[in-house]
C-alpha cells in the first residue's frame, strides 16, 4: 500500500465505499520555522517492535530517491527527524505533481514553483531493508465529518493555491475548497472532509478542503509490510 503520495487522485476515485484501517492514539509535536517545517517528532502508534529500527523520510514516493532525514525508533515509538532540502534533481513544477484537473479554476499564485512530496518508511537496522511505513493522520478513520488525510510537500519558495473546485462523480457532486499557503521548505498538507451524503449505508463526500493545519488530534501511524 503507498499511501499518500498523490493522495487526492486516489480520494477522488473513492468518494463512494470505503474501508479503512485502524489504530490508537498518540500525541505529535511539529514546530513550524519561517522556512516552513524542520523538524517532525512524535510517537509512532501500536508500536511493538522493540529497538533496532529507524524511520526514514524519502522524496518522490514510491520511488524514495532521497533521503530527506532519518531518526532511530525506540522502543516505545518514539521518533524525532531534522528536515533537510532535496536537491533541484528531486523537483518538478508542483502543478504536475498531480492531475492537472486538480488545479482548474483556482487561483494560483506562481505556477513555476516547483517542488515534491515525501513518504515515511521503517527500516530493519541490522538488515538494511524496508519492513513498514507510516501514515500520518487521524486516528479513527470512519469516512465521516471530520476525518482527514495528511502529506507532506517540499516547495522551492512560498505559494499559495486558493479556490474551489466541483466534480461530479457518479451523479454525485462533490466540492472541495483549497485554503493553502505553502512557506517555503517542508509543508504540512491536510486534506480534511467538511460535508458527506449517505443513501443505504453509502458514504460519499459531499464537501472537503485542503488546509495546512495541524490537526491537534493527528496521529503517525504504523503499518508493517
Amino acid at each position: 500500500m503507498k499511501r499518500n503520495v498523490f493522495f487526492e487522485s486516489i480520494l477522488l476515485l473513492i468518494t463512494f465505499n470505503f474501508l479503512i484501517l485502524s489504530c490508537s492514539d498518540d500525541n505529535v509535536s511539529q514546530p513550524y520555522q519561517n522556512n516552513g517545517l524542520l523538524k517532525i517528532s512524535g510517537k509512532l502508534t501500536d508500536w511493538n517492535y522493540g529497538t533496532g529500527k529507524s524511520l526514514s523520510m524519502y522524496t518522490n514516493p514510491p520511488y524514495v530517491t532521497y533521503l530527506v532525514g532519518n531518526s532511530v525508533i525506540s522502543s516505545n515509538g518514539d521518533f524525532s527527524i531534522l528536515l533537510s532540502n532535496p536537491p533541484q534533481t528531486e523537483l518538478k513544477p508542483v502543478l504536475e505533481l498531480e492531475p492537472p484537473s486538480m488545479f482548474s479554476n483556482l487561483s494560483i499564485s506562481d505556477s513555476t514553483v516547483q517542488g515534491c512530496f515525501a513518504e515515511f518508511l521503517i527500516k530493519l537496522d541490522t538488515a538494511n531493508y524496508f519492513i513498514g511505513e507510516v501514515i500520518p493522520g487521524k486516528n479513527q478513520i470512519t469516512f465521516g465529518v471530520g476525518d482527514y488525510f495528511v502529506d507532506y510537500i517540499y516547495l522551492e519558495k512560498p505559494m499559495s493555491i486558493t479556490g474551489k473546485q466541483n466534480y461530479n462523480l457518479f451523479n454525485d457532486s462533490i466540492e472541495i475548497v483549497y485554503n493553502l499557503n505553502y512557506s517555503k521548505g517542508w509543508n504540512i498538507r491536510t486534506y480534511k472532509v467538511v460535508e458527506i451524503t449517505e443513501i443505504d449505508s453509502s458514504k460519499s463526500f459531499k464537501k472537503s478542503e485542503y488546509n495546512n493545519k495541524q490537526e491537534p488530534d493527528m496521529v503517525f501511524k504504523t503499518h508493517i509490510f
